[in-house]
């Protein structure tokens, strides 16, 4: 028994004992006491909520028919988030695709360029695959239900998935062609949380019209989420008649700082005058960056 209380006792005056510091440690002048207590390194992770950037608002047209005016947290057409994004990457749930760009030929020049989220620019390298859901409208104010996997024959993939460093900047893609909303800018912000935004490449307040791009994933700049929900409210809500151009959203300019990625990837959905596209569509959405690029021939390549 004494045995066991001398050996505890050692134990205990042993981890009480000041540590003699190393050379190397009072070489670097991080202790000028001969007996020093080093303790661990707290270290804490910044994480970054705004960019820098300056934002500003414009005028929008009211578009939709809703008369009550859906709210945009319960519009599945400007909240991706209600509708969610499924990944089809390691299995295609019956429905095949190909692993990868294809060529669908060119609609138009006025297309958001998918490389141009990032900075420098890039291709589609890593990217998983996704498909949008459906949405089950109800008349407003109801706001409907979620459906089942859009699964198109033309379009077989409605969302996609892109490599990202967490916490790196994240832009608003430019056009093909310069193409303005107002001079200098060249799309409006529809909807916007602290993870996601929609971007409206006209100024139509609705997604029936033009192209709109939905990003999540990305921690939205503080100052432009807060100036959107400054906007979100008054005549955006009051049904005026389509058309009727009585209230501002926030106005972006191609090239601008949006936010941050959130985590290793952000998700991307595009639709066109309301209908979900294949962002893998390289002649639209990724010139300059195609690569291998197929054209679709609706079998083994679709």
């Amino acid at each position: 028994m004494k045995a066991q209380l001398t050996s505890a006792i050692l134990g205990l005056s042993m981890l009480l004992a000041p540590l003699t510091p190393s050379p190397a440690a009072l070489a670097a002048g991080s202790c000028s006491s001969s007996n020093c207590t080093f303790l661990p390194s707290l270290m804490t992770v910044q994480i970054p909520t705004v960019t820098g950037a300056s934002y500003h608002q414009g005028i929008a047209k009211q578009w939709d028919l809703d008369n009550p005016v859906r709210l945009a947290p319960q519009h599945a057409d400007k909240n991706l988030g209600l509708r969610g994004l499924v990944d089809v990457t390691d299995n295609d749930q019956g429905y095949y695709y190909y692993k990868g760009l294809i060529n669908y030929g060119q609609d138009d020049n006025r297309t958001p360029q998918l490389p141009y989220l990032f900075n420098p620019a890039r291709g589609a390298s890593g990217m998983r695959f996704l498909r949008t859901r459906d949405w089950n409208w109800q008349p407003s104010p109801q706001m409907g239900s979620q459906g089942g996997v859009i699964a198109r024959v033309l379009y077989p993939i409605t969302g996609l998935s892109l490599p990202a460093s967490v916490n790196e900047r994240i832009y608003a893609p430019r056009t093909l062609v310069d193409n303005p909303i107002a001079p200098g800018y060249h799309m409006m912000v529809i909807y916007a949380d602290e993870s996601s935004i929609a971007l409206k490449y006209s100024i139509e307040d609705s997604s029936a019209t033009g192209y709109t791009l939905h990003i999540r994933g990305v921690r939205v700049d503080a100052n432009l989420l807060a100036l959107y929900r400054s906007l979100d409210g008054g005549n955006r809500y009051v049904f005026s008649g389509q058309g009727t151009q009585n209230y501002n959203l926030p106005y972006i300019s191609a090239g601008q700082p949006i936010g941050f990625a959130i985590g290793t990837s952000i998700q991307v959905a595009l639709a066109d005058t309301g209908m979900f596209l294949d962002p893998r569509s390289c002649n639209e959405f990724w010139l300059g960056f195609t690569g291998n690029c197929p054209t679709r021939n609706g079998n083994d390549i679709r």
